[in-house]
């Protein structure tokens, strides 16, 4: 019987394949039919949602695992414990500090100001759910790798600060997008932008040391 730590990098792969094609599926929706829930556009209007840019940064990362898992279990290097080359653990551990913050975002402010229900409704279970906590139990339990240095955990951060530059631009100055995440209510976005800062900094930085921790035990 295949050992646990041999059985980890076939666990990270069947993982990462499901979250990078759910994702592509949950995407593709919005030009073939049209967004459920708090997210009813079609098309390329759906990447104004960071939920949508979120997954996708999410997806590309777990196609690139998966792709890595893949060929060390071809070659036979299933002892390697899911261990990811540092640039690799890195992308998935922005990525996944991306999805967990639309994740925290959804049960604590979103959830209980538009509905749970619209929340979850059809493929936004998967966006704002189940890819997120898979990716974060992937990069946890099934991808070991050198430590991540501490001074590297802002990266986490940087996903959210792009997105939120933009957000602001076309929200407050530009006036071309609504406020469809309600963060410019009263005019006081710049309280929400340093609210998601810390929130953000807060995820990053609490993944990180848990991914760090989980690992060193893993790779015993």
């Amino acid at each position: 019987m295949m050992k646990y730590g041999r059985l980890i990098p076939v666990l990270s792969l069947i993982t990462n394949f499901f979250i990078f094609a759910i994702t592509v599926f949950s995407v593709s929706l919005f030009f073939v039919a049209k967004g459920q829930g708090n997210m009813e556009v079609v098309g390329a209007k759906c990447f104004k949602y960071f939920t949508v840019d979120s997954n996708i940064l999410a997806a590309l990362a777990s196609a690139a695992v998966a792709a890595f898992q893949l060929k060390n279990i071809i070659s036979g290097r299933l002892a390697a414990k899911g261990a990811l080359p540092e640039w690799l653990r890195i992308f998935k551990f922005v990525s996944a500090a991306s999805v967990m913050l639309t994740f925290l975002t959804v049960v604590f402010f979103l959830g209980p100001m538009m509905g749970y229900g619209k929340m979850f409704e059809g493929t936004n279970l998967f966006l704002h759910l189940t890819t997120p906590l898979a990716a974060l139990v992937s990069l946890l339990f099934l991808e070991s790798g050198a430590r991540i240095a501490p001074g590297l955990f802002i990266l986490g951060v940087v996903p959210m600060l792009l997105y939120g530059t933009v957000y602001v631009s076309m929200v407050v100055f530009v006036r071309k997008w609504q406020d469809f995440y309600m963060f410019n209510v009263s005019g006081v976005w710049w309280i929400s932008a340093l609210i998601m800062t810390a929130a953000t900094a807060a995820i990053a930085f609490g993944i990180g040391y848990l991914a760090n921790i989980i690992s060193k035990n893993l790779i015993k």
